[in-house]
């Protein structure tokens, strides 16, 4: 199962890197901080970069999160393993939804790899029909354009609504403008 770790902003790295040495890859296979592509205006020129899509929170996949949490306790910059009340009133470690889980790996790609290279949200494509619509084009948000809120052209951003980690939250990701397109029959568009 995956869970969410508050580590504090800036400190993603380097508690990935403390699991990485003094955790077993039997106690935790993965562990992640999905990131997003992005274009940025610096100093007037269009410049990709990539940003932490939920500073502050690192991703575990175990099977005993409980011995993880005792093992993740002597690691300086841990601070909570999420955790959820129940109807009794204790408290138990908050383990993602399969449709979380399902939503990340969609949107990021493939999971698996994180030692190599962070799941990315990456650029998705967007145009405009004959009649000036937002419509999406190709990328993660592609089929989920009913999650799109508010689009900014000026920052090149779409801000998304989910339910994530038992709450609704609105992200940021990236956007790239492609140009100006024809109608194009059952592609729904996206108002921006």
């Amino acid at each position: 199962m995956y869970y969410v770790i508050f580590v504090g902003a800036g400190n993603e790295a380097k508690t990935e890197q403390l699991i990485r040495r003094a955790v077993s890859e039997e106690l935790c296979s993965e562990y992640f901080h999905p990131v997003r592509h992005m274009k940025k205006k610096i100093r007037g020129e269009w410049r990709h970069v990539y940003e932490k899509i939920l500073p502050g929170y690192v991703f575990v996949e175990s099977g005993d999160i409980a011995a993880l949490h005792k093992a993740l306790i002597r690691t300086p910059c841990f601070k909570k393993i999420l955790r959820t009340e129940a109807e009794d009133g204790s408290f138990d470690f908050y383990a993602l939804t399969q449709s979380e889980v399902n939503w990340l790996m969609s949107v990021c790609g493939r999971l698996g790899e994180t030692e190599k290279i962070l799941p990315v949200i990456e650029l998705t494509q967007v145009g405009f029909d004959e009649s000036d619509k937002v419509r999406v084009l190709s990328g993660p948000l592609k089929g989920r354009e009913a999650m799109v809120k508010k689009i900014d052209l000026h920052r090149r951003t779409a801000e998304i609504e989910v339910d994530f980690m038992g709450r609704p939250v609105v992200l940021r990701v990236g956007i790239e403008i492609i140009k100006k397109e024809g109608p194009q029959s059952g592609d729904p568009g996206v108002s921006g």
